[in-house]
Protein backbone atom coordinates (compact mmCIF):
# COMPACT_ATOMS: atom_id res chain seq x y z
CA UNK A 1 0.00 0.00 0.00
CA UNK A 2 3.03 2.31 -0.22
CA UNK A 3 2.15 3.70 -3.69
CA UNK A 4 -1.53 4.56 -3.00
CA UNK A 5 -0.62 6.09 0.35
CA UNK A 6 1.96 8.32 -1.35
CA UNK A 7 -0.72 9.70 -3.67
CA UNK A 8 -3.12 10.24 -0.77
CA UNK A 9 -0.55 12.21 1.21
CA UNK A 10 0.47 14.12 -1.92
CA UNK A 11 -3.17 15.19 -2.37
CA UNK A 12 -3.50 16.21 1.28
CA UNK A 13 -0.30 18.22 1.07
CA UNK A 14 -1.51 19.94 -2.12
CA UNK A 15 -4.84 20.79 -0.49
CA UNK A 16 -3.39 22.41 2.62
CA UNK A 17 -0.64 24.00 0.54
CA UNK A 18 -3.20 25.62 -1.77
CA UNK A 19 -5.05 27.07 1.22
CA UNK A 20 -1.77 28.48 2.53
CA UNK A 21 -0.64 29.71 -0.88
CA UNK A 22 -3.81 31.69 -1.54
CA UNK A 23 -3.02 33.77 1.55
CA UNK A 24 0.60 34.44 0.53
CA UNK A 25 1.39 37.88 -0.89
CA UNK A 26 4.10 37.35 -3.49
CA UNK A 27 4.28 41.03 -4.36
CA UNK A 28 5.71 41.90 -0.95
CA UNK A 29 8.52 39.32 -1.00
CA UNK A 30 8.63 37.39 -4.26
CA UNK A 31 12.04 35.73 -4.26
CA UNK A 32 12.11 34.59 -0.60
CA UNK A 33 8.80 32.82 -1.14
CA UNK A 34 9.91 31.25 -4.43
CA UNK A 35 13.15 30.01 -2.87
CA UNK A 36 11.25 28.53 0.10
CA UNK A 37 8.81 26.75 -2.25
CA UNK A 38 11.63 25.09 -4.21
CA UNK A 39 13.60 24.30 -1.05
CA UNK A 40 10.67 22.45 0.54
CA UNK A 41 9.97 20.63 -2.74
CA UNK A 42 13.65 19.64 -3.04
CA UNK A 43 13.73 18.32 0.53
CA UNK A 44 10.50 16.39 -0.02
CA UNK A 45 11.77 14.85 -3.26
CA UNK A 46 15.07 13.92 -1.64
CA UNK A 47 13.24 12.32 1.26
CA UNK A 48 11.09 10.25 -1.09
CA UNK A 49 14.07 9.09 -3.16
CA UNK A 50 16.48 8.26 -0.32
CA UNK A 51 13.95 7.23 2.33
CA UNK A 52 13.95 3.57 3.28
CA UNK A 53 10.94 3.39 5.58
CA UNK A 54 7.38 4.01 4.53
CA UNK A 55 6.91 6.80 7.07
CA UNK A 56 9.85 8.78 5.65
CA UNK A 57 8.58 8.37 2.09
CA UNK A 58 5.10 9.47 3.12
CA UNK A 59 6.56 12.56 4.82
CA UNK A 60 8.39 13.42 1.62
CA UNK A 61 5.18 13.06 -0.39
CA UNK A 62 3.34 15.40 1.97
CA UNK A 63 6.15 17.98 1.74
CA UNK A 64 6.19 17.81 -2.07
CA UNK A 65 2.43 18.20 -2.20
CA UNK A 66 2.48 21.11 0.25
CA UNK A 67 5.13 23.01 -1.70
CA UNK A 68 3.40 22.37 -5.03
CA UNK A 69 0.02 23.43 -3.65
CA UNK A 70 1.51 26.55 -2.07
CA UNK A 71 3.10 27.52 -5.36
CA UNK A 72 -0.13 26.98 -7.28
CA UNK A 73 -2.17 28.95 -4.77
CA UNK A 74 0.29 31.84 -4.56
CA UNK A 75 0.67 32.15 -8.34
CA UNK A 76 -3.09 32.07 -8.94
CA UNK A 77 -3.70 34.55 -6.14
CA UNK A 78 -1.70 37.09 -8.12
CA UNK A 79 -4.29 36.94 -10.92
CA UNK A 80 -6.75 39.11 -9.01
CA UNK A 81 -7.73 42.36 -10.62
CA UNK A 82 -6.18 45.53 -9.25
CA UNK A 83 -8.85 47.76 -10.74
CA UNK A 84 -10.17 50.37 -8.30
CA UNK A 85 -13.60 49.95 -6.74
CA UNK A 86 -16.35 51.93 -8.56
CA UNK A 87 -14.04 52.57 -11.52
CA UNK A 88 -15.86 52.07 -14.83
CA UNK A 89 -14.35 50.24 -17.78
CA UNK A 90 -15.35 48.05 -20.71
CA UNK A 91 -14.78 44.36 -20.04
CA UNK A 92 -14.68 41.65 -22.67
CA UNK A 93 -16.08 38.36 -21.40
CA UNK A 94 -17.52 34.95 -22.13
CA UNK A 95 -20.38 33.67 -19.96
CA UNK A 96 -19.69 30.29 -18.33
CA UNK A 97 -22.48 30.26 -15.73
CA UNK A 98 -25.73 32.14 -15.13
CA UNK A 99 -28.37 32.38 -12.41
CA UNK A 100 -31.15 34.69 -11.30
CA UNK A 101 -30.67 36.80 -8.17
CA UNK A 102 -33.02 36.43 -5.24
CA UNK A 103 -33.76 40.16 -5.06
CA UNK A 104 -33.97 40.86 -8.79
CA UNK A 105 -31.43 41.05 -11.57
CA UNK A 106 -29.12 38.37 -12.85
CA UNK A 107 -25.70 37.01 -11.89
CA UNK A 108 -23.33 35.54 -14.43
CA UNK A 109 -19.94 33.93 -14.03
CA UNK A 110 -17.82 35.33 -16.83
CA UNK A 111 -14.21 34.88 -17.82
CA UNK A 112 -12.06 37.51 -19.49
CA UNK A 113 -9.58 36.72 -22.32
CA UNK A 114 -6.71 36.69 -19.79
CA UNK A 115 -8.45 33.98 -17.76
CA UNK A 116 -9.69 36.11 -14.84
CA UNK A 117 -13.17 35.22 -13.60
CA UNK A 118 -15.71 37.87 -12.62
CA UNK A 119 -19.20 37.89 -11.15
CA UNK A 120 -21.20 40.04 -13.56
CA UNK A 121 -24.42 41.53 -12.13
CA UNK A 122 -26.83 42.91 -14.74
CA UNK A 123 -30.47 43.80 -15.16
CA UNK A 124 -30.85 41.69 -18.29
CA UNK A 125 -29.67 38.07 -18.47
CA UNK A 126 -26.52 37.08 -20.36
CA UNK A 127 -26.88 33.83 -22.26
CA UNK A 128 -24.69 30.90 -21.31
CA UNK A 129 -21.95 30.35 -23.88
CA UNK A 130 -22.23 33.89 -25.28
CA UNK A 131 -19.44 36.47 -25.50
CA UNK A 132 -19.82 40.19 -25.08
CA UNK A 133 -18.70 43.57 -23.90
CA UNK A 134 -19.97 45.23 -20.73
CA UNK A 135 -19.51 48.71 -19.33
CA UNK A 136 -18.96 47.79 -15.68
CA UNK A 137 -18.06 49.34 -12.39
CA UNK A 138 -16.10 47.21 -9.95
CA UNK A 139 -17.88 46.70 -6.64
CA UNK A 140 -16.53 45.40 -3.36
CA UNK A 141 -18.00 42.25 -1.88
CA UNK A 142 -20.80 42.77 0.67
CA UNK A 143 -19.34 42.82 4.16
CA UNK A 144 -20.97 40.78 6.90
CA UNK A 145 -21.17 42.49 10.27
CA UNK A 146 -22.22 39.50 12.35
CA UNK A 147 -19.67 36.74 13.03
CA UNK A 148 -21.72 33.97 11.39
CA UNK A 149 -22.70 36.07 8.39
CA UNK A 150 -22.34 35.06 4.76
CA UNK A 151 -18.78 35.74 3.61
CA UNK A 152 -19.41 36.50 -0.05
CA UNK A 153 -15.73 37.13 -0.81
CA UNK A 154 -14.63 33.72 0.51
CA UNK A 155 -17.61 31.95 -1.08
CA UNK A 156 -16.84 33.26 -4.56
CA UNK A 157 -13.09 32.91 -4.08
CA UNK A 158 -13.68 29.19 -3.70
CA UNK A 159 -15.14 29.27 -7.21
CA UNK A 160 -12.17 31.19 -8.60
CA UNK A 161 -14.13 34.46 -8.95
CA UNK A 162 -11.95 37.45 -8.10
CA UNK A 163 -14.20 40.50 -8.29
CA UNK A 164 -17.83 41.53 -8.66
CA UNK A 165 -18.81 44.04 -11.34
CA UNK A 166 -22.11 45.84 -11.94
CA UNK A 167 -22.95 46.19 -15.63
CA UNK A 168 -24.55 49.41 -16.93
CA UNK A 169 -24.54 48.31 -20.57
CA UNK A 170 -24.12 44.84 -22.05
CA UNK A 171 -23.60 43.84 -25.68
CA UNK A 172 -23.54 40.10 -26.30
CA UNK A 173 -23.31 37.70 -29.22
CA UNK A 174 -23.01 33.91 -29.64
CA UNK A 175 -19.47 32.61 -29.28
CA UNK A 176 -18.14 30.50 -32.11
CA UNK A 177 -15.83 28.28 -30.08
CA UNK A 178 -16.48 24.57 -29.78
CA UNK A 179 -16.90 24.65 -25.99
CA UNK A 180 -19.22 27.67 -26.23
CA UNK A 181 -21.46 25.87 -28.70
CA UNK A 182 -21.44 22.83 -26.42
CA UNK A 183 -22.42 25.01 -23.44
CA UNK A 184 -25.31 26.51 -25.39
CA UNK A 185 -26.53 23.09 -26.50
CA UNK A 186 -26.35 21.68 -22.97
CA UNK A 187 -28.08 24.76 -21.55
CA UNK A 188 -30.92 24.35 -24.03
CA UNK A 189 -31.33 20.64 -23.27
CA UNK A 190 -31.23 21.34 -19.54
CA UNK A 191 -33.91 24.01 -19.92
CA UNK A 192 -36.13 21.57 -21.81
CA UNK A 193 -35.59 18.92 -19.15
CA UNK A 194 -36.57 21.38 -16.42
CA UNK A 195 -39.65 22.43 -18.36
CA UNK A 196 -40.71 18.80 -18.68
CA UNK A 197 -40.60 18.49 -14.88
CA UNK A 198 -43.43 21.02 -14.54
CA UNK A 199 -44.04 23.94 -12.22
CA UNK A 200 -46.36 22.50 -9.56
CA UNK A 201 -45.70 21.42 -5.97
CA UNK A 202 -42.74 19.08 -5.71
CA UNK A 203 -41.41 19.91 -9.17
CA UNK A 204 -38.87 22.39 -7.76
CA UNK A 205 -37.33 19.66 -5.64
CA UNK A 206 -37.25 17.29 -8.64
CA UNK A 207 -35.31 19.88 -10.64
CA UNK A 208 -32.88 20.27 -7.76
CA UNK A 209 -32.50 16.51 -7.43
CA UNK A 210 -31.76 15.96 -11.13
CA UNK A 211 -29.72 19.07 -12.02
CA UNK A 212 -28.67 20.60 -8.69
CA UNK A 213 -30.61 23.80 -9.47
CA UNK A 214 -32.47 24.74 -6.27
CA UNK A 215 -33.82 28.07 -7.56
CA UNK A 216 -37.32 26.63 -8.02
CA UNK A 217 -37.49 25.37 -4.42
CA UNK A 218 -39.15 27.56 -1.82
CA UNK A 219 -37.14 28.74 1.22
CA UNK A 220 -39.32 26.55 3.45
CA UNK A 221 -38.46 23.46 1.39
CA UNK A 222 -34.73 24.21 1.45
CA UNK A 223 -34.86 24.76 5.21
CA UNK A 224 -36.76 21.52 5.79
CA UNK A 225 -34.36 19.37 3.78
CA UNK A 226 -31.35 20.93 5.51
CA UNK A 227 -32.92 20.53 8.96
CA UNK A 228 -33.02 16.73 8.71
CA UNK A 229 -29.73 16.25 6.87
CA UNK A 230 -31.03 15.84 3.31
CA UNK A 231 -29.53 18.97 1.80
CA UNK A 232 -26.97 16.86 -0.06
CA UNK A 233 -29.70 15.39 -2.27
CA UNK A 234 -29.88 18.60 -4.29
CA UNK A 235 -26.09 18.92 -4.66
CA UNK A 236 -24.89 16.87 -7.64
CA UNK A 237 -22.20 14.54 -6.34
CA UNK A 238 -21.25 10.88 -6.22
CA UNK A 239 -24.82 9.72 -5.51
CA UNK A 240 -26.12 11.32 -8.71
CA UNK A 241 -23.12 10.46 -10.89
CA UNK A 242 -23.24 6.87 -9.68
CA UNK A 243 -26.91 6.53 -10.64
CA UNK A 244 -26.31 8.09 -14.06
CA UNK A 245 -23.30 5.82 -14.67
CA UNK A 246 -25.31 2.73 -13.72
CA UNK A 247 -28.18 3.81 -16.00
CA UNK A 248 -25.83 4.32 -18.98
CA UNK A 249 -24.11 0.99 -18.34
CA UNK A 250 -27.46 -0.81 -18.08
CA UNK A 251 -28.59 0.62 -21.42
CA UNK A 252 -25.28 -0.26 -23.11
CA UNK A 253 -25.45 -3.82 -21.80
CA UNK A 254 -28.96 -4.16 -23.21
CA UNK A 255 -27.90 -2.87 -26.62
CA UNK A 256 -24.44 -4.43 -27.06
CA UNK A 257 -24.49 -7.18 -24.48
CA UNK A 258 -22.11 -7.50 -21.54
CA UNK A 259 -18.95 -6.11 -23.11
CA UNK A 260 -15.88 -5.02 -21.20
CA UNK A 261 -15.53 -1.84 -23.25
CA UNK A 262 -19.07 -0.74 -22.36
CA UNK A 263 -17.58 0.91 -19.29
CA UNK A 264 -15.52 3.21 -21.50
CA UNK A 265 -18.64 4.32 -23.39
CA UNK A 266 -20.16 5.44 -20.10
CA UNK A 267 -17.50 8.15 -19.64
CA UNK A 268 -18.76 10.62 -22.31
CA UNK A 269 -22.34 10.35 -21.06
CA UNK A 270 -21.27 11.00 -17.47
CA UNK A 271 -19.33 14.12 -18.41
CA UNK A 272 -22.18 15.46 -20.53
CA UNK A 273 -24.45 15.13 -17.48
CA UNK A 274 -21.88 16.86 -15.25
CA UNK A 275 -21.51 19.71 -17.75
CA UNK A 276 -25.28 20.10 -18.02
CA UNK A 277 -25.44 20.50 -14.22
CA UNK A 278 -22.87 23.30 -14.28
CA UNK A 279 -19.84 21.16 -13.36
CA UNK A 280 -19.71 21.87 -9.59
CA UNK A 281 -16.56 20.58 -7.85
CA UNK A 282 -18.47 17.75 -6.14
CA UNK A 283 -19.74 16.48 -9.51
CA UNK A 284 -16.33 16.86 -11.19
CA UNK A 285 -14.76 14.91 -8.32
CA UNK A 286 -17.29 12.11 -8.80
CA UNK A 287 -16.81 12.22 -12.58
CA UNK A 288 -13.04 11.78 -12.31
CA UNK A 289 -13.49 8.84 -9.96
CA UNK A 290 -16.14 7.26 -12.20
CA UNK A 291 -13.86 7.67 -15.23
CA UNK A 292 -10.89 6.11 -13.41
CA UNK A 293 -13.11 3.24 -12.27
CA UNK A 294 -14.36 2.64 -15.84
CA UNK A 295 -10.84 2.68 -17.28
CA UNK A 296 -9.62 0.31 -14.59
CA UNK A 297 -12.56 -2.04 -15.22
CA UNK A 298 -11.91 -2.06 -18.98
CA UNK A 299 -8.22 -2.73 -18.38
CA UNK A 300 -8.95 -5.53 -15.93
CA UNK A 301 -7.21 -3.76 -13.05
CA UNK A 302 -8.38 -3.39 -9.48
CA UNK A 303 -9.01 0.17 -8.33
CA UNK A 304 -8.66 1.69 -4.89
CA UNK A 305 -11.28 4.26 -3.87
CA UNK A 306 -9.01 6.50 -1.79
CA UNK A 307 -6.41 6.52 -4.55
CA UNK A 308 -9.01 7.63 -7.11
CA UNK A 309 -10.23 10.29 -4.68
CA UNK A 310 -6.68 11.58 -4.27
CA UNK A 311 -6.25 11.65 -8.05
CA UNK A 312 -9.43 13.70 -8.35
CA UNK A 313 -8.18 16.10 -5.70
CA UNK A 314 -4.84 16.63 -7.43
CA UNK A 315 -6.53 17.25 -10.80
CA UNK A 316 -9.01 19.73 -9.35
CA UNK A 317 -6.31 21.63 -7.47
CA UNK A 318 -4.10 21.75 -10.56
CA UNK A 319 -7.03 23.14 -12.54
CA UNK A 320 -8.00 25.71 -9.90
CA UNK A 321 -6.35 25.97 -6.47
CA UNK A 322 -9.31 28.06 -5.32
CA UNK A 323 -11.34 24.86 -5.00
CA UNK A 324 -9.48 24.26 -1.71
CA UNK A 325 -11.52 27.10 -0.19
CA UNK A 326 -14.87 25.96 -1.56
CA UNK A 327 -17.09 24.64 1.25
CA UNK A 328 -19.02 22.38 -1.13
CA UNK A 329 -15.80 20.78 -2.39
CA UNK A 330 -14.52 20.29 1.15
CA UNK A 331 -17.75 18.60 2.22
CA UNK A 332 -17.76 16.40 -0.89
CA UNK A 333 -14.18 15.20 -0.44
CA UNK A 334 -14.55 14.62 3.29
CA UNK A 335 -17.79 12.65 2.90
CA UNK A 336 -16.31 10.53 0.10
CA UNK A 337 -13.12 9.95 2.12
CA UNK A 338 -15.13 8.77 5.11
CA UNK A 339 -17.24 6.35 3.07
CA UNK A 340 -14.24 4.97 1.20
CA UNK A 341 -12.25 4.59 4.43
CA UNK A 342 -15.14 2.65 5.93
CA UNK A 343 -15.27 0.36 2.88
CA UNK A 344 -11.53 -0.23 3.11
CA UNK A 345 -12.01 -1.23 6.75
CA UNK A 346 -14.72 -3.65 5.72
CA UNK A 347 -12.39 -5.36 3.25
CA UNK A 348 -9.91 -5.97 6.07
CA UNK A 349 -12.54 -7.86 8.06
CA UNK A 350 -13.21 -11.53 7.55
CA UNK A 351 -16.40 -12.53 5.78
CA UNK A 352 -17.82 -13.79 9.08
CA UNK A 353 -17.32 -10.43 10.85
CA UNK A 354 -18.52 -8.19 8.07
CA UNK A 355 -21.57 -6.14 8.76
CA UNK A 356 -24.88 -6.86 7.16
CA UNK A 357 -26.37 -4.57 4.51
CA UNK A 358 -28.70 -3.02 7.07
CA UNK A 359 -25.79 -2.11 9.33
CA UNK A 360 -23.95 -0.70 6.32
CA UNK A 361 -26.92 1.54 5.54
CA UNK A 362 -26.64 2.94 9.06
CA UNK A 363 -22.85 3.17 9.11
CA UNK A 364 -22.43 5.07 5.82
CA UNK A 365 -24.53 8.16 6.78
CA UNK A 366 -22.88 8.20 10.19
CA UNK A 367 -19.35 8.07 8.76
CA UNK A 368 -20.14 10.76 6.16
CA UNK A 369 -21.61 13.01 8.86
CA UNK A 370 -18.66 12.49 11.21
CA UNK A 371 -16.05 13.20 8.52
CA UNK A 372 -17.78 16.40 7.38
CA UNK A 373 -18.27 17.76 10.92
CA UNK A 374 -15.14 20.01 10.97
CA UNK A 375 -16.49 21.92 7.96
CA UNK A 376 -20.26 21.56 8.26
CA UNK A 377 -20.62 22.60 11.90
CA UNK A 378 -18.84 25.98 11.61
CA UNK A 379 -20.50 26.65 8.24
CA UNK A 380 -24.11 25.92 9.18
CA UNK A 381 -24.16 26.27 12.96
CA UNK A 382 -26.60 23.43 13.57
CA UNK A 383 -26.70 19.65 13.62
CA UNK A 384 -29.54 17.60 12.08
CA UNK A 385 -30.55 15.17 14.79
CA UNK A 386 -32.70 13.11 12.42
CA UNK A 387 -30.06 12.55 9.73
CA UNK A 388 -29.93 8.76 10.20
CA UNK A 389 -33.61 7.86 9.72
CA UNK A 390 -33.98 10.55 7.06
CA UNK A 391 -31.18 9.14 4.90
CA UNK A 392 -32.30 5.55 5.43
CA UNK A 393 -35.73 6.37 4.02
CA UNK A 394 -34.84 9.01 1.45
CA UNK A 395 -31.92 7.31 -0.34
CA UNK A 396 -33.93 4.49 -1.99
CA UNK A 397 -36.82 6.84 -2.72
CA UNK A 398 -34.49 9.31 -4.43
CA UNK A 399 -33.34 6.55 -6.77
CA UNK A 400 -36.95 6.05 -7.83
CA UNK A 401 -37.49 9.79 -8.25
CA UNK A 402 -34.33 10.09 -10.37
CA UNK A 403 -35.53 7.22 -12.54
CA UNK A 404 -39.01 8.71 -12.82
CA UNK A 405 -37.60 12.14 -13.74
CA UNK A 406 -35.43 10.61 -16.47
CA UNK A 407 -38.45 8.76 -17.88
CA UNK A 408 -40.50 11.97 -17.79
CA UNK A 409 -37.81 13.83 -19.76
CA UNK A 410 -37.62 11.26 -22.60
CA UNK A 411 -41.28 10.27 -22.91
CA UNK A 412 -43.26 11.54 -25.91
CA UNK A 413 -45.58 14.44 -25.15
CA UNK A 414 -48.87 12.44 -24.91
CA UNK A 415 -47.34 9.88 -22.56
CA UNK A 416 -45.54 12.54 -20.54
CA UNK A 417 -48.85 14.28 -19.89
CA UNK A 418 -50.16 11.06 -18.37
CA UNK A 419 -47.07 10.11 -16.39
CA UNK A 420 -46.08 13.61 -15.22
CA UNK A 421 -48.97 14.28 -12.81
CA UNK A 422 -48.32 10.98 -11.03
CA UNK A 423 -44.63 11.83 -10.63
CA UNK A 424 -45.35 15.37 -9.44
CA UNK A 425 -47.94 14.15 -6.95
CA UNK A 426 -45.51 11.62 -5.51
CA UNK A 427 -42.81 14.30 -5.25
CA UNK A 428 -45.24 16.68 -3.56
CA UNK A 429 -46.14 14.01 -0.98
CA UNK A 430 -42.43 13.36 -0.35
CA UNK A 431 -41.65 17.06 0.13
CA UNK A 432 -44.65 17.44 2.48
CA UNK A 433 -43.38 14.48 4.48
CA UNK A 434 -39.92 16.07 4.74
CA UNK A 435 -41.43 19.36 5.98
CA UNK A 436 -43.54 17.50 8.55
CA UNK A 437 -40.57 15.48 9.80
CA UNK A 438 -38.39 18.62 9.96
CA UNK A 439 -41.00 20.32 12.14
CA UNK A 440 -41.19 17.20 14.33
CA UNK A 441 -37.39 16.85 14.70
CA UNK A 442 -35.79 20.30 14.50
CA UNK A 443 -31.99 20.50 14.31
CA UNK A 444 -29.85 21.22 17.34
CA UNK A 445 -28.41 24.73 17.44
CA UNK A 446 -24.66 24.66 18.02
CA UNK A 447 -22.56 27.19 19.98
CA UNK A 448 -21.28 30.27 18.20
CA UNK A 449 -17.54 29.84 18.69
CA UNK A 450 -16.15 28.66 15.35
CA UNK A 451 -12.89 27.43 16.89
CA UNK A 452 -14.70 25.15 19.31
CA UNK A 453 -16.95 23.88 16.51
CA UNK A 454 -13.92 22.95 14.42
CA UNK A 455 -12.21 21.31 17.39
CA UNK A 456 -15.29 19.24 18.23
CA UNK A 457 -15.67 18.24 14.60
CA UNK A 458 -12.06 17.12 14.35
CA UNK A 459 -12.46 15.11 17.55
CA UNK A 460 -15.45 13.28 16.08
CA UNK A 461 -13.64 12.72 12.77
CA UNK A 462 -10.50 11.40 14.48
CA UNK A 463 -12.35 8.94 16.68
CA UNK A 464 -14.38 7.69 13.72
CA UNK A 465 -11.17 7.23 11.71
CA UNK A 466 -9.62 5.27 14.56
CA UNK A 467 -12.76 3.18 14.98
CA UNK A 468 -12.49 1.94 11.40
CA UNK A 469 -8.73 1.39 11.65
CA UNK A 470 -9.03 -0.51 14.94
CA UNK A 471 -12.16 -2.42 13.87
CA UNK A 472 -14.19 -1.02 16.73
CA UNK A 473 -17.94 -0.93 16.15
CA UNK A 474 -19.29 0.93 19.16
CA UNK A 475 -16.79 1.84 21.88
CA UNK A 476 -14.50 4.26 20.02
CA UNK A 477 -17.30 5.98 18.02
CA UNK A 478 -19.31 6.35 21.22
CA UNK A 479 -16.30 7.82 23.04
CA UNK A 480 -15.73 10.32 20.22
CA UNK A 481 -19.39 11.34 20.19
CA UNK A 482 -19.46 11.84 23.96
CA UNK A 483 -16.26 13.89 23.92
CA UNK A 484 -17.48 16.10 21.04
CA UNK A 485 -20.81 16.66 22.80
CA UNK A 486 -19.03 17.48 26.05
CA UNK A 487 -16.89 20.11 24.30
CA UNK A 488 -19.95 21.67 22.68
CA UNK A 489 -21.88 21.65 25.94
CA UNK A 490 -18.97 23.25 27.78
CA UNK A 491 -18.77 26.00 25.17
CA UNK A 492 -22.53 26.56 25.35
CA UNK A 493 -22.22 26.99 29.10
CA UNK A 494 -19.53 29.61 28.59
CA UNK A 495 -21.90 31.67 26.46
CA UNK A 496 -23.84 32.91 29.49
CA UNK A 497 -26.79 35.25 29.50
CA UNK A 498 -25.66 38.86 29.28
CA UNK A 499 -25.95 41.63 31.85
CA UNK A 500 -26.41 45.31 31.09
CA UNK A 501 -24.77 48.21 32.94
CA UNK A 502 -25.58 51.87 32.41
CA UNK A 503 -22.66 54.27 32.97
CA UNK A 504 -22.89 57.83 34.27
CA UNK A 505 -22.08 59.08 30.77
CA UNK A 506 -25.21 57.44 29.45
CA UNK A 507 -23.33 54.70 27.63
CA UNK A 508 -24.47 51.11 27.98
CA UNK A 509 -22.14 48.18 28.63
CA UNK A 510 -23.28 44.65 27.88
CA UNK A 511 -21.24 41.80 29.39
CA UNK A 512 -21.40 38.05 28.81
CA UNK A 513 -18.85 35.79 30.42
CA UNK A 514 -15.50 37.51 29.97
CA UNK A 515 -16.62 39.48 26.89
CA UNK A 516 -18.14 42.94 26.87
CA UNK A 517 -19.37 45.54 24.39
CA UNK A 518 -19.87 49.27 24.97
CA UNK A 519 -22.64 51.16 23.18
CA UNK A 520 -22.36 54.89 23.00
CA UNK A 521 -25.36 57.02 23.89
CA UNK A 522 -25.11 59.10 20.72
CA UNK A 523 -27.85 57.21 18.94
CA UNK A 524 -30.47 59.77 18.13
CA UNK A 525 -33.84 59.40 19.89
CA UNK A 526 -35.62 59.58 16.56
CA UNK A 527 -33.46 56.89 14.96
CA UNK A 528 -35.20 54.01 13.28
CA UNK A 529 -36.27 51.26 15.70
CA UNK A 530 -34.37 48.02 15.82
CA UNK A 531 -35.06 45.62 12.97
CA UNK A 532 -34.47 42.11 14.14
CA UNK A 533 -32.68 39.68 11.83
CA UNK A 534 -31.42 36.16 12.27
CA UNK A 535 -28.77 34.96 9.91
CA UNK A 536 -26.68 31.93 9.13
CA UNK A 537 -24.52 30.74 6.28
CA UNK A 538 -27.28 28.46 5.08
CA UNK A 539 -30.16 30.91 5.05
CA UNK A 540 -30.73 34.65 5.29
CA UNK A 541 -34.21 35.26 6.66
CA UNK A 542 -35.85 38.03 8.63
CA UNK A 543 -38.10 37.19 11.53
CA UNK A 544 -39.34 38.50 14.84
CA UNK A 545 -37.11 38.38 17.90
CA UNK A 546 -37.20 35.26 20.06
CA UNK A 547 -38.98 35.31 23.40
CA UNK A 548 -35.67 35.43 25.26
CA UNK A 549 -34.74 38.84 23.84
CA UNK A 550 -33.74 41.52 26.35
CA UNK A 551 -34.46 45.01 25.11
CA UNK A 552 -32.42 48.11 25.97
CA UNK A 553 -34.63 50.85 24.61
CA UNK A 554 -35.94 50.75 21.03
CA UNK A 555 -32.49 50.52 19.48
CA UNK A 556 -30.68 47.79 21.40
CA UNK A 557 -31.54 44.14 21.91
CA UNK A 558 -29.73 41.10 23.20
CA UNK A 559 -30.37 37.38 23.06
CA UNK A 560 -28.14 34.39 23.61
CA UNK A 561 -27.26 34.81 19.95
CA UNK A 562 -26.26 38.45 19.42
CA UNK A 563 -26.87 42.07 20.20
CA UNK A 564 -27.74 44.45 17.42
CA UNK A 565 -27.50 48.26 17.23
CA UNK A 566 -29.23 50.56 14.79
CA UNK A 567 -27.00 53.60 14.27
CA UNK A 568 -27.98 57.02 13.00
CA UNK A 569 -26.61 56.16 9.55
CA UNK A 570 -29.21 53.39 9.34
CA UNK A 571 -26.59 50.66 9.51
CA UNK A 572 -26.64 47.61 11.72
CA UNK A 573 -23.74 46.66 13.97
CA UNK A 574 -23.67 43.17 15.47
CA UNK A 575 -21.96 42.12 18.66
CA UNK A 576 -21.77 38.64 20.06
CA UNK A 577 -19.95 36.72 22.74
CA UNK A 578 -17.50 35.29 21.96
CA UNK A 579 -16.78 37.10 18.67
Amino acid sequence: MRGPTVLILLCLGCWFGAIHGLSVDLDSALWPHVVSFFLVFFLGSLTMILGRSSAVIWLGAALCGFSAGTGLGASNGRGQSDQEVNAKAWIQFECIGASKRKFGGHEQQVVSPDGVRWLLVSKEPVQLGWSGLALCSVRSWPQFAEPWGFDAARFHQGKGIHRMVLADQVVQWPSQGYMSRLHRMLAEQTRRAKDSLGEGPGSGWLKGLVTGDKSAMSPAEKKAFSAIGLGHLTAVSGFHVGLVSAAFLFILNLVFGARVWNALLVIPGVWLYISACGAPPSAVRAGIMASALAIGHAAGRKTDGLTMLSLAGVILLARSPFVALDVGAQLSFLAAAGILWWHRGQRMLSAKNRRSKWRAMVAIPWVATAFTAPVAWPAFGRFPLAFLPSNLVASPLCFLFMLGSAIQCVLPEPWAQEFGPLLFQAASIFVSGVEWFAALCPPARLPMDLGMLRLSGWVLLSFTFLAVAMKSRFKIPLAGSVLACALLRWQAGMEMDPKQWELSSGDVVVTSGIKSAVFESEIRPDAAPLKWKTRSLLERVSSGPPDSATWIGPHLGWTSFAVQVRTEKDTTVWFTSPP
